[in-house]
């Protein structure tokens, strides 16, 4: 009987070990954030119009593999243009938009510049404040959450005309103010 409890104490150690490695290999993700410094005001509205390159309502079609520069991580997805604000892009121009955003293999984890950043999601639409990428025909977002906000998700049948009224009047503002400069 003793025997009997030690086989049986013996087995649940080792299952538990077993248990023990395959979720630490195998299970859940982490996310790092990575908290980025910026040299203005992320939440004004008028700074993130102002730095950007290209300001367009886009709508995400596909995610793309993640993949890895100097800077970490970030995923492009192929994007519609809806509404260009700002900059070259034309009307249902497709574009690569890059989120620095995405799943590092090596560290097992999610890295991301804001905690309340996420993925973008297909089908939805999102002003995004760009810039150009050098030697390459793409757009990354200059600023996580604030450079990329979603206006219109895939469920919704209009945008959210405040959110791209907001937009629009950040704007208006930076023109006004490089004219009255000049």
């Amino acid at each position: 009987m003793k025997m009997l409890i030690k086989l049986c104490l013996i087995s649940i150690l080792v299952l538990f070990a077993i248990v023990s490695i395959v979720y630490t290999t195998y299970g859940p993700n982490k996310v790092i954030v990575s908290n980025g410094e910026y040299e203005y005001d992320i939440s004004k509205k008028e700074n993130i119009t102002a730095s950007a390159k290209q300001l367009f309502v886009g709508r995400v079609i596909e995610q793309l593999e993640t993949e890895t520069d100097d800077g970490g991580p970030y995923t492009p997805y192929k994007v519609i243009v809806e509404n260009n604000l700002k900059g070259e892009l034309g009307t249902n121009q497709e574009v690569i938009v890059e989120q620095r955003i995405g799943y590092d293999k090596s560290q097992k984890a999610i890295i991301k510049m804001e905690e309340e950043d996420s993925f973008l999601t297909q089908d939805s639409s999102y002003v995004f404040a760009t810039s150009n990428i050098t030697n390459h025909d793409r757009y990354r977002i200059i600023v996580p959450v604030k450079g990329n906000v979603k206006i219109k998700d895939k469920k919704e049948k209009h945008p959210n005309e405040l959110i791209l009224k907001e937009f629009k009047e950040a704007l208006k503002k930076n023109n006004e103010k490089r004219k009255d400069e000049i």
